[in-house]
């Protein structure tokens, strides 16, 4: 995944078929279709800006949760507690 994203295709491709060994090469196109194809996709709608954490009402749903399990676990301590114990 990380060669698509930095346009190192054929290098990707090489990898996929050598992980699915002799034999298998439809299955490797298959999946190297479907991973370059998702990639390329998340790349042309990626954005990279503070707004879209509350662009849409299921981001800001997950930006407050994950803030207020952050300033929780400061609160109560327990951050501190499982560190100790673990």
């Amino acid at each position: 995944r990380w060669l698509l994203e930095v346009d190192r295709d054929d290098e990707a491709k090489a990898v996929v078929y050598k992980l699915h060994g002799k034999g298998n090469e439809k299955a490797a196109e298959l999946e190297y279709a479907e991973m370059h194809d998702t990639i390329k996709a998340e790349a042309r709608i990626r954005t990279h800006s503070l707004r879209s954490l509350v662009s849409t009402v299921p981001m800001t749903r997950r930006l407050f949760v994950a803030v207020g399990v952050q300033v929780f676990t400061q609160f109560t301590g327990i951050n501190g507690t499982v560190v100790q114990y673990s």
